[in-house]
């Protein structure tokens, strides 16, 4: 019998039934994004964070998490996890799989190892997010930027989960805002456009969730990046049905939010 993981008939037939249901998931997007500009009605916390430094917090559900660059040329990685089960987190490759996409911005989901939804993602004015090629560490620092005492992603992160009550088996593949990443006719990962001063995402927590966020520069990034400081603010819209649109955009989305939901009231 012929293994049809490996046969020609078989990868054919698979990739027929890949181009298919890509199709078919692309299509059922429905339609626009809206353009949103999120204001808070009320204001929980409002933090500025330094070049090289993170904050690791806790986020209510229903809660927006705005997240602003202070300066051109900036990008943060985030890590995120259930707060009542710390063991369910953010699953980059569930986000880009689930979704047929890889172009994370307004009206995506972060998605969870548990096929729940962890933020919908309401407004992005950055040049793009990237949750395929990995943050920054510190020979990826030295190996870039040729700087050794740069802080890595890596190294905030680590000391980011200490004082969630978390430790280095609980990280995992994290996400990167205002992180242009394209793939290039070599088939390389390549930078694209850096974020300008004042660009900003907007995500809606859909359930109580732990986060770090790290301002520190991505390992494609141009030398010199990472020079400037981060606004993080946190708090409530009185609009309570703000994002809907990401829970109905498709088919996906809906199956994500009936898993969340039904998770939320056990």
């Amino acid at each position: 019998m012929s293994d049809i993981s490996t046969s020609s008939t078989g990868v054919a037939a698979a990739r027929a039934r890949y181009e298919e249901l890509f199709a078919k998931g692309r299509t059922r997007e429905a339609g626009a994004v809206p353009s949103l500009t999120i204001a808070l009605d009320r204001v929980r916390m409002t933090t500025d964070i330094p070049a090289g430094w993170y904050v690791a917090l806790a986020v209510s559900r229903g809660e927006i998490v705005q997240i602003e660059t202070l300066a051109g040329g900036l990008q943060v990685a985030a890590q995120i996890w259930n707060a009542r089960d710390p063991s369910e987190r953010f699953n980059a490759g569930d986000t880009v799989k689930v979704q047929w996409s890889a172009a994370l911005g307004a009206g995506r989901l972060l998605l969870s190892d548990m096929g729940r939804v962890l933020f919908s993602m309401l407004a992005d004015t950055g040049p793009g997010n990237d949750a395929v090629s990995g943050v920054s560490s510190p020979a990826s620092n030295r190996a870039r930027f040729g700087d050794e005492t740069l802080r890595s992603a890596r190294e905030n992160f680590l000391a980011g989960a200490a004082k969630l009550g978390l430790d280095k088996r609980d990280l995992h593949p994290a996400i990167s805002f205002f992180s242009d990443v394209r793939v290039g006719a070599d088939e390389r990962f390549h930078w694209g456009t850096s974020a300008a001063e004042g660009a900003r995402v907007d995500l809606k927590a859909a359930m109580d969730l732990l986060l770090i966020v790290s301002n520190t520069p991505h390992p494609l990034a141009p030398t010199g990046s990472g020079e400037g400081g981060v606004r993080l603010a946190i708090g409530e819209c009185a609009d309570a049905a703000l994002g809907d649109f990401c829970r109905t955009r498709t088919e996906e989305a809906v199956r994500a939010f009936e898993n969340t939901d039904a998770y939320l009231a056990g």
